[in-house]
């Protein structure tokens, strides 16, 4: 993975033109503690493209891989969307992934037009499940 280090800086409110309510912004912040309420010393921001994708559910109850090959993820983050129009809720996990969603089942259960984040190590390990003609969404990075 390569990276580009972004490092932060420390920014206050402020008002153009009026310096007295600037510096008293700075001692406030700097007084309560504000000013590092989050210090990072730097931050790791992959610097690749997202993959962005859509899966159609074929078969009623059949799996379907979000990729159909490797596809390391650097973050591991992944947001799955099901459309709004979908007939049913989408099941989510890995490839044992289920249509059951009545309470027995072993997936999560995305609603139609509901989102969830998801973090793996690669896309091929997320599944989706669901009824015939349902569409899932993805990005991931």
């Amino acid at each position: 993975m390569s990276t580009q280090t972004i490092a932060p800086t420390k920014t206050f409110p402020t008002y153009p033109g009026k310096p007295e309510i600037n510096q008293k912004m700075v001692e406030f912040f700097e007084d309560t503690g504000y000013a590092n309420a989050v210090s990072l010393d730097s931050i790791a921001v992959p610097d690749n493209a997202p993959v962005v994708g859509q899966v159609i559910i074929a078969v009623t109850g059949t799996a379907v891989a979000l990729a159909s090959e490797e596809t390391p993820l650097p973050s591991g983050y992944v947001s799955v969307h099901a459309l709004s129009t979908n007939a049913a809720a989408i099941l989510v996990g890995n490839d044992e992934v289920s249509n059951t969603s009545d309470g027995s089942g072993d997936g999560y259960i995305l609603e139609a037009g509901e989102t969830q984040t998801f973090f793996v190590p690669d896309l091929s390990l997320l599944y989706v499940n669901g009824t015939e003609d349902d569409i899932a969404t993805f990005s991931a990075c």
